[in-house]
């Protein structure tokens, strides 16, 4: 982050963090890992990395998911055109199958893990996301803070 940041200052282009509040991947705050929300949910997180439904977070697990779109790619490319690019048939199918396809698939398991909970164990888990249950991601803080020129400042009580 801190190399694109500087990049994008460099060249005088706006620049913005979309992320946040997150599950632990590249937020400004994320949640605790042993938090509610993510120890009820490990189970779909487990099917998320093995199906790599996030695939443009390349290193997280998903081998043989991604294994397997690679190979597809390059029946599809042998089959209809040999010169075509690579990268983005791979880019296309990997985020049509993983993260489109393979994604809709976890959303009805993930629906069912709060089908019979009461509104109290609901709120419970969405506890998790009340900014003084969650961590600060002080790396991105920091990088934040050093192309902003501002005295950010995040705390239980912001």
């Amino acid at each position: 982050m801190d190399d694109q940041i500087g990049i994008f200052e460099d060249f005088g282009a706006h620049w913005t963090t979309w992320t946040y509040k997150d599950v632990g991947v590249m937020g400004l705050v994320t949640l605790v890992p042993k938090s509610e929300y993510i120890e009820r949910l490990s189970s779909i997180f487990i099917m998320k990395h093995a199906l790599n439904t996030d695939d443009w977070m390349i290193w997280l697990p998903g081998y043989k998911a991604r294994q397997s779109v690679e190979d597809l790619a390059y029946h599809l490319e042998a089959v209809v055109n040999p010169e075509m690019s690579n990268a983005a048939n791979l880019s296309s199918l990997s985020q049509a199958i993983l993260t489109v396809y393979a994604g809709a698939l976890i959303q009805p398991e993930y629906a069912k893990i709060f089908k019979d909970l009461s509104e109290e164990e609901i709120d419970v888990i969405k506890q998790s996301f009340a900014f003084k249950n969650c961590k600060i991601n002080e790396g991105l803080l920091n990088i934040l803070k050093k192309y902003t020129n501002a005295k950010v400042r995040l705390g239980k009580n912001d």
